[in-house]
């Protein structure tokens, strides 16, 4: 009489396959979403420079720093945090990053603002690392990440404009 089902070996040699197919695909999907990651991370900053214009325009051109834009309602709260508005930044499709104004205005405003995103896993979400400033330029660099620190940006060598 005859049994029925599958050895041992026929089991170990079906999961040996899944894994050859697993070790092929997964780097392969990995390369596809850096550049999704990277457009994201571009369309980000687009959305805080519009939301740092917006903001200036009615508050005498002047800037804020993420959690004022966040108070005032011309940034959603998901943005806020991914550049640290409320401490940490959060990251969100594979990037993070901080912002903040000059705060050489009254109330804690400033007449300048930077803003950085950097991979939080560089090479593997993301390769390049983009800044912006009042000028409302977004730069990218693929050698070193940027700085935003007193509202002003700093960077690196090859930093080059996207736009």
């Amino acid at each position: 009489m005859r049994e029925r089902g599958f050895s041992l070996i026929e089991l170990l040699i079906v999961i040996a396959i899944i894994g050859i197919i697993l070790a092929i695909a997964i780097p392969r999907f990995t390369r596809v979403r850096i550049p999704a990651n990277e457009t994201a991370a571009i369309a980000n900053l687009r959305m805080y420079n519009q939301a740092q214009l917006s903001f200036s325009i009615s508050h005498n051109n002047l800037y804020g720093d993420p959690a004022d834009l966040l108070a005032s309602g011309d940034i959603s709260e998901s943005l806020a945090e991914l550049f640290g508005a409320k401490g940490t930044p959060v990251a969100r499709s594979g990037y993070e990053g901080s912002a903040a104004d000059t705060g050489d205005a009254p109330n804690g405003l400033g007449t300048g603002y930077a803003a950085e995103l950097h991979p939080t896993a560089p090479g593997s979400t993301g390769i390049r690392y983009f800044g912006t400033d009042q000028s409302g330029t977004i730069y990218e660099s693929s050698t070193g990440a940027f700085s935003a620190s007193n509202g002003v940006l700093s960077k690196p060598g090859d930093a080059r404009s996207v736009q």
